[in-house]
């Protein structure tokens, strides 16, 4: 009895050993089945020259990729500066000059200009022609030089025979026309008229001013001016309107 239990513990030994001695083999085939797969597909290969890798055996690349990124401030930016824009200057707009308002008259032609600051005077006595006639040559008796100029201006503007008919636009030509002692019937009225003008910018009359009856200042003057400037006037009618403005504008009231 002793001795087959011996035997059979025996027994199972050896068999436990072989299960043992099987199994690492099994697992030793085990590790060297992919190399042996390795090297067969390598073998299989058709010959090109190139060598075929097992992609399944070779291990894997990593799936996220660090892509270099270019530091900013190594490239700067430059941010383009606006050119300013030209803003169209306006144009200055013109200032009228202001005007000086002459004296109504009537229709002339190219009047003398007024010289500035020159009024009409004050006096209430009228001059002859004669007297007039003196005023205006140098060394004169009683006014400058200017205030007679400034007269012949005023008158030259208001009359319509003195500049457009006969000119006496200068001292020496209004001296030359108010010293007059030939018998030429225009000239005589010429005298007469332009003293006559003399003594109404001297102020002695107005345009209003009653000279005789219903005769006024004006209205003398403007009969002898048109009669004057009308060639058909005879002689004789241009001596009676120079008579007239003689006696009853030019000589001194005194006188008359």
């Amino acid at each position: 009895m002793k001795l087959r239990k011996t035997r059979g513990a025996v027994a199972a030994t050896a068999v436990a050993g072989a299960t043992l001695t099987a199994m690492a083999v099994a697992v030793a085939a085990l590790a060297v089945a992919p190399a042996a797969q390795a090297t067969t597909a390598a073998t299989a290969a058709p010959s090109t020259g190139q060598t075929v890798v097992d992609l399944g055996a070779a291990p894997l690349r990593p799936t996220s990729v660090d892509t270099p990124t270019s530091d900013p401030s190594e490239y700067p930016t430059e941010t383009p500066t606006p050119e300013p824009s030209e803003t169209p200057t306006p144009t200055p707009t013109p200032t009228p000059s202001p005007t000086q308002s002459p004296p109504p008259k009537g229709p002339a032609v190219n009047p003398a200009p007024v010289p500035p600051q020159c009024a009409r005077g004050t006096d209430t006595q009228p001059l002859t022609a004669a007297r007039w006639a003196k005023e205006a040559k140098p060394g004169n008796l009683t006014f400058t030089d200017a205030r007679v100029s400034c007269y012949l201006a005023l008158a030259q503007y208001q009359s319509e025979i003195f500049a457009e008919v006969r000119n006496a636009g200068s001292l020496a030509r209004a001296a030359a026309v108010l010293g007059y002692t030939g018998t030429a019937k225009r000239r005589i009225l010429d005298r007469e008229l332009l003293a006559s003008w003399l003594n109404w910018a001297h102020g002695v009359y107005n345009v209003n001013s009653v000279l005789t009856g219903k005769t006024t200042f004006g209205s003398a003057i403007k009969l002898a001016e048109r009669n004057r400037a009308n060639r058909a006037v005879p002689a004789a009618e241009l001596l009676k309107n120079a008579k007239f403005l003689r006696t009853y504008v030019n000589t001194p009231k005194t006188g008359r």
